[in-house]
């Protein structure tokens, strides 16, 4: 018999390995804890970048390289990660390579490559570009990265559901506070770099601007710590409704159009803030009335018995105890109508 060409083996080869690829599962599970660590470390990075790209942008200033580098590695690693992720589908838990890759590129592939490659520009940062018009405008585009912050609503599901299976709801309440506060910080972190750089480009213009105003009364705005505290000072009077800066004001249209819309965010993220807090706190006080209502019935029945203060103890202790379990393990009608056949019987 003739051997079969090289070339032809080589091909068969490659597609009998692409086809068995495809049909295979991926190793990593939603819920495993390699996943959820993996997204912790992306928490502070996704910070970084809204803490830092605004504040890089406004006052013109590069980013560090090596952090950049190092961002870069992870979110290609973390490309690699999506690959082989699975996904819970209507209770099902989704492992077919070809389906998850499917639905990865159906969703967040195409942000992730272009970020990437934003960074990649970045880094290749060729002096000779400096003063290029579409390289300058390619760097702007850095404020895109801040999109990434999307990501952290997963981090924040992993989060309520660790505290929920671990019996700790309590952590809630402290969870959602400071989910509200550090939002409100963002928010107003983003809004402060924004008015400063708004005031800057007019300025860079030769249009009159609120720095030309509040340079006259306060002095040179150019050192960044004294220029991004009198803006956050600013913001953060309009989004609490406290006192403002009164050498800090709207001047030109664009400006009182940014102070506008500024306002209208801030009541956005206050009130959505105030009201997630609210729906905790109510959901904390509906478990612990039972609790406390149960607890006092026990104690009637125990001194109606003449039960002596250690049995007392003993005997509520434990009622407590049994109270709680028996509460995480029960489910009423409508919850059990949530679930499908197969998981109620597997539950």
């Amino acid at each position: 018999t003739n051997p079969k060409p090289l070339s032809l083996t080589t091909s068969v080869r490659a597609e009998h390995w692409l086809r068995k690829r495809l049909t295979s599962d991926v190793p990593i599970m939603p819920g495993m804890k390699l996943r959820v660590s993996w997204d912790a470390i992306g928490v502070p990075i996704i910070l970084y970048d809204v803490i830092l790209i605004p504040i890089q942008l406004a006052w013109d200033t590069e980013p560090q390289i090596d952090v950049i580098k190092a961002m870069l590695a992870y979110w290609l690693l973390d490309i690699i990660m999506n690959f082989n992720t699975a996904f819970v589908d209507q209770g099902h838990v989704i492992t077919r390579r070809s389906t998850v890759a499917s639905r990865y590129l159906r969703r967040w592939f195409g942000a992730d490559l272009f970020l990437v490659l934003l960074d990649v520009v970045v880094l290749a940062n060729p002096s000779n570009f400096d003063d290029v018009g579409w390289y300058r405008a390619f760097r702007s585009f850095r404020v895109l990265r801040i999109l990434r912050a999307l990501k952290l609503t997963k981090i924040q599901e992993t989060l309520e559901e660790t505290f929920m299976d671990s019996g700790i709801e309590r952590l809630l309440l402290l969870f959602a506070v400071t989910q509200t506060l550090v939002s409100i910080f963002l928010v107003a972190h983003m809004l402060s770099c924004g008015w400063y750089a708004l005031g800057r480009a007019q300025l860079v213009n030769g249009q009159e601007s609120w720095l030309t105003h509040f340079d006259e009364h306060s002095g040179d705005q150019e050192d960044l710590v004294e220029a991004y505290a009198n803006c956050m000072y600013w913001t953060l009077g309009h989004v609490v409704g406290g006192n403002v800066n009164p050498f800090i004001r709207p001047y030109t249209y664009p400006e009182r159009i940014y102070t506008v819309s500024m306002v209208a965010i801030s009541l956005l993220v206050v009130g959505a803030g105030i009201s997630k807090m609210t729906n905790t706190i109510a959901d904390l006080q509906r478990v612990n009335v039972e609790a406390k209502d149960t607890r006092r019935k026990l104690a009637q029945v125990l001194r109606s018995a003449g039960a002596d203060a250690d049995l007392s103890a003993r005997i509520l202790r434990f009622g407590m105890h049994l109270f709680k379990r028996k509460t995480s393990l029960s489910l009423e009608g409508s919850v059990m109508g949530l679930l499908s056949k197969a998981l109620a019987s597997e539950l």
